[in-house]
């Protein structure tokens, strides 16, 4: 394989966000090192709406950012993000 895409959850909760992102790029390295193999690693994180509320759409928006801000810092190289409502 010459290309890998791997697809991640990130959630509200900020820091576990950051490390759950970072560990599933350094774990897939560290696998495709022991392969012997160099494929092209797309790691995409996409925004979860479990903890969003129904009526409060601003709360969402919050936890919207913060989930995007998330991937961002994590270090993802693609983020899927939705609407507030």
């Amino acid at each position: 394989a010459t290309k890998v895409q791997m697809m991640v959850s990130v959630d509200n909760h900020f820091f576990q966000s950051i490390a759950k992102i970072r560990a599933i790029r350094e774990i897939a390295q560290r696998v495709f090192n022991e392969l012997k193999m160099n494929p092209k690693l797309t790691l995409i994180s996409m925004v979860n709406t479990r903890e969003w509320t129904l009526y409060e759409r601003y709360n969402n928006m919050l936890r919207n950012t913060a989930s995007v801000a998330a991937g961002l810092v994590g270090g993802a190289d693609l983020i899927q993000t939705l609407g507030y409502m």
